[in-house]
């Protein structure tokens, strides 16, 4: 009896089918890529949106450094006890004055981040308690609500005043506000200034 046995070889891939391979992988990675980059084109323009006039308002506020003589400062008592996250605001150079008002004259430590401007030189500071604080906060308050509007300032953000209400500063002046993230705010700038005040009693 005759055995016949048939060997199938493994079919080779012509030069056609390769190439043609090569070719969907290149327009495979063309098309993730243009995918990604409208991806970030669209973030960016959502961005741009969002922000509306935060920007102008900042370069407003940064150019005008001599108009920035006061600010406010909320919840004074939260930021105290987070104050040891932040700064080490006991190295500031703070001068006192019999009144009960105080100046600083040197600046070490202060928040730097997001542009932010520190208060003008030659600053006289005084803190304010009871009802006099609590009509501040209440004209800061209002103010802020207001600024937030003309300025389209997005959600998380806040208006931060360069110089607090707490230290006395005006909670109503436009030239005092400066915008910053919530975050940035709530966890550097406010604690700083609390841990200032904290290093005055």
């Amino acid at each position: 009896m005759m055995v016949i046995t048939q060997v199938f070889e493994k079919p080779q891939t012509l030069p056609y089918q390769r190439q043609m391979k090569a070719q969907l992988k290149t327009l495979l990675t063309s098309f993730l890529l243009l995918i990604a980059m409208c991806v970030g084109a669209f973030a960016s323009v959502s961005e741009k949106h969002a922000l509306g006039d935060f920007g102008s308002t900042q370069q407003y506020v940064g150019q005008n450094p001599e108009a920035n003589q006061l600010a406010s400062l909320e919840s004074f008592g939260f930021f105290q006890k987070h104050a040891s996250e932040c700064c080490n605001a006991t190295n500031t150079a703070v001068k006192k004055f019999p009144n009960g008002t105080f100046s600083v004259s040197d600046w070490k430590g202060y928040p730097k981040g997001e542009a932010i401007p520190q208060p003008p030189k030659n600053t006289t500071f005084r803190l304010i308690e009871g009802d006099e604080y609590a009509a501040a906060l209440k004209a800061k308050n209002a103010a802020n609500r207001k600024y937030r509007r003309e300025n389209n300032i997005p959600n998380g953000y806040e208006v931060h005043e360069i110089v607090p209400v707490k230290y006395g500063g005006s909670p109503t002046d436009p030239a005092n506000k400066y915008v910053l993230s919530a975050d940035y705010h709530r966890k550097v700038v406010s604690p700083w200034w609390a841990k200032l005040k904290g290093s005055l009693e």
